[in-house]
């Protein structure tokens, strides 16, 4: 070695030096995982009965303090509750997959959740691209997938709007493709539509008013490709409603809908 040079060294040990330093020790444990998430484990009814995870939409930075409504709702239940804190530009990148992966990890091993309990992944806007694509990466199937006025393509969501081309390139300028389209469309549920579980239920929901993910170039594109799969999909457009709108009797259905298919696949 010549001025902290390696000089001598084969290539296969050169590869596994690299792939080394690629290997971070575990960061997220149970005693620190409150930092990474919010979960509601502390209340849960024991044994846990399912697990719903829910991915936020653009720019969500908080974290909880206490516990939150759903969270209760959801112990009362027996199903825990995590809602990671993850960076509020993700899209679900690579590196999105992994922290979501890392915070399901600890708190499956801390609750002894075994892979025979069901999985739910939720969320809307960019949560609910972030749900569909991480039902297609995660480590875990899901039973369930639910979704409400969901980024569906990312190629055009791109220049929908003036705020998202700075997020969408955060997220994906450092994927290995020749073209930010390219990118966009590794983590663009519609031009993903055929890796999609045909275990999962999707439960997708968009207001036919969204004039922030416009309902023509995102659900009403991608499920008919779901469709065309023969994937079970319960899909409603609610009439009168901008982004995200739902009304309170449209949110309550689309919970009682998660419980129940976690419960019925139990």
């Amino acid at each position: 070695m010549s001025g902290g040079v390696l000089t001598s060294a084969a290539p296969d040990d050169i590869i596994r030096m690299e792939d080394e330093k690629r290997r971070m020790k575990r960061v997220l444990t149970c005693n620190n995982i409150d930092l990474f998430a919010y979960s509601n484990r502390k209340i849960v009814s024991k044994p846990v009965l399912g697990v719903v995870v829910e991915v936020s939409g653009l720019g969500f930075a908080d974290m909880y303090r206490e516990e939150t409504d759903k969270g209760i709702r959801y112990a009362g239940k027996g199903i825990l509750y995590i809602r990671p804190y993850h960076n509020p530009w993700a899209w679900m990148n690579d590196g999105t997959v992994r922290f979501c992966d890392d915070v399901v990890d600890v708190l499956a091993d801390e609750l002894g959740i075994g892979e025979e309990v069901p999985f739910a992944y939720i969320g809307h806007s960019m949560g609910g691209q972030q749900a569909l694509m991480y039902t297609i990466k995660s480590k875990r199937t899901p039973v369930c997938c639910a979704v409400d006025c969901a980024v569906c393509d990312l190629v055009y969501h791109f220049g929908e709007r003036a705020d998202l081309p700075r997020t969408l390139y955060s997220a994906y300028c450092g994927c290995d493709a020749p073209t930010i389209e390219d990118a966009l469309m590794t983590g663009s549920p519609v031009h993903n539509a055929d890796r999609f579980p045909a275990k999962t239920k999707y439960i997708i929901y968009h207001c036919v008013e969204d004039g922030a993910v416009n309902i023509s170039a995102h659900s009403r594109k991608l499920v008919p490709l779901m469709k065309e799969r023969g994937l079970d999909v319960y899909y409603e457009e609610i009439p009168g409603m901008g982004h995200c709108d739902l009304p309170d009797e449209v949110r309550n259905r689309a919970e009682r809908q998660i419980i129940e298919t976690i419960t019925e696949r139990k």
